[in-house]
């Protein structure tokens, strides 16, 4: 990397921005709009949190460098080397650098494009900060376990309404309506307590997914490669570590502690001096 590369957004964005704010308060002024003082008011409100926030999000810009990696958003520039660098934090998608003194902080927006690529030159700037053996076992949030609760109690909830609210359930019309869904609800409480790594730990050359029921076990060499993946949806991206083994098949893995780009430089460096062993130890 010769020359810096920085990651932002398009201006376009808010540029757009800027023009329905500006319509929206020519509409107002305008007389069009029927309504009162306080409803004028809270609309304006609204739509001033909504532009902050996208200001906010769409301002953020990273800059990398040989040397260093910097953070801009609308309150300032943080800049650290990346000799400074002296621990890695986060929660999510996010990842954050702190330097030896903990008085500055470096933290990449994963709303940028190419996010992904800012995560990779991190792991490759300073791979010491994400051994295998500091970060033997990552675990899901509890979140996840909260989540599944829910959804069991809201099966429940549904069979025990449909029961008193039906009354003789066994000799309603509804009895096998009932039972497809409970099974269809069932089945998809199966195929995430089944599916779902609950903690990934990594032990010499092996890789051990636990999931709620059981357990699988995935030696480096039927690994093919180790990435950070992303799906695009409405509401932004949605990033997983993809697997992909050596049979053709793939597993997404997300939700990990301390945070997703972490957990997938870990797994990756892991892979990665084994790919090695392998090679130089045939």
């Amino acid at each position: 990397m010769n020359e810096p590369r920085v990651y932002k957004h398009s201006p376009v964005i808010i540029v757009i921005f800027i023009l329905m704010l500006v319509g929206f308060i020519v509409l107002l002024s305008s007389g069009i709009f029927d309504g009162g003082l306080v409803e004028i008011a809270l609309l304006l409100l609204l739509f001033g949190l909504i532009f902050s926030v996208v200001v906010f999000s769409y301002s953020s810009k990273t800059t990398l460098s040989d040397d260093e990696i910097s953070s801009q958003n609308i309150f300032g520039t943080r800049t650290l080397r990346w000799t400074e660098v002296h621990r890695v934090s986060g929660r999510g998608y996010n990842i954050k650098l702190h330097n030896f003194d903990e008085d500055v902080t470096v933290a990449p927006s994963p709303q940028l494009p190419h996010y992904e690529e800012i995560v990779e030159q991190i792991g490759e700037k300073r791979p010491d900060l994400f051994s295998p053996q500091e970060f033997s076992e990552m675990k899901r949030g509890f979140g996840f376990l909260a989540g599944i609760g829910v959804l069991v109690l809201a099966v429940i909830g549904f069979a025990v309404f449909f029961t008193l609210q039906i009354g003789d359930l066994f000799s309603s019309n509804f009895f096998f309506i009932v039972i497809a869904l409970l099974v269809v609800f069932a089945f998809v409480i199966y195929k995430i307590v089944a599916t779902v790594p609950m903690s990934v730990i990594l032990e010499g050359h092996h890789l051990f997914l636990k999931y709620l029921v059981g357990q699988r076990t995935l030696p480096a060499d039927e690994i093919k490669f180790i990435r950070l993946s992303y799906t695009q949806s409405r509401n932004g991206k949605i990033y997983f570590v993809e697997v992909s083994l050596v049979n053709g098949r793939a597993l997404r893995l997300s939700g990990l502690s301390p945070n997703l780009p972490t957990a997938y430089l870990v797994l990756k460096n892991w892979h990665k001096s084994h790919a090695l062993n392998r090679q130089t130890n045939p």
